[in-house]
């Protein structure tokens, strides 16, 4: 028997615990960095890491990139993630309500079952007069099957090939938000603004 998988360039998560990463530290080092507009600390950037469960309520994450890292069940209530990266992460199951999250990138994130109330995905303006205006939050093929958003502001966000399939926006402000191509079985608009 002769088996065809081969998994000699798979990425694997990792265990920030197996290689001696302090995300305590890394969070504080990239606060300095956000306060000191790049003149201390160090920008977050992880890939591929396991941080389920982690605590970062309140944090101050902004423009952080996270790729392809996984969060399932994490907490990110109340945190700021302004310009944030979290590009094919896995938040499943994560607590994201009430986070500063304008002009994000989640593009192909599963969200599935997220805790997304109150989020603001709003866009951030730039100049006024220059070819883009606005800076929109980006969840392009996000998968979202089950994902709270009641109340969530999703001004102009990108939402193109979403699943969200299930998902909850009561009241939440999708107004100017492209959600073309996007799979809305059984999603709950129940008053939003379109």
């Amino acid at each position: 028997f002769q088996q065809d998988v081969k998994l000699a360039h798979a990425k694997y998560p990792v265990d920030p615990t197996r290689i001696g990463f302090d995300p305590i530290a890394a969070v504080a080092q990239h606060a300095l960095w956000v306060d000191s507009q790049g003149k201390e600390g160090t920008q977050l950037f992880l890939e591929g890491y396991d941080l389920a469960h982690a605590e970062f309520a309140g944090c101050n994450l902004s423009a952080a990139k996270f790729v392809r890292c996984t969060f399932t069940g994490a907490d990110f209530s109340g945190s700021d993630l302004t310009f944030a990266t979290m590009q094919g992460c896995l938040l499943k199951g994560a607590k994201m309500a009430n986070a500063k999250m304008r002009g994000a990138t989640l593009i192909k994130a599963n969200l599935m079952g997220a805790d997304m109330r109150g989020v603001d995905l709003s866009p951030v303006p730039l100049d006024p007069k220059g070819p883009r205006p606005y800076w929109a939050s980006r969840l392009n093929a996000v998968q979202a099957t089950g994902a709270n958003f009641a109340g969530a502001k999703l001004v102009a966000a990108n939402v193109r090939r979403a699943v969200l399939r299930t998902a909850d926006f009561t009241d939440a402000d999708l107004r100017h938000a492209n959600i073309q191509r996007a799979d809305l079985t059984g999603t709950i608009f129940a008053g939003a603004k379109r």
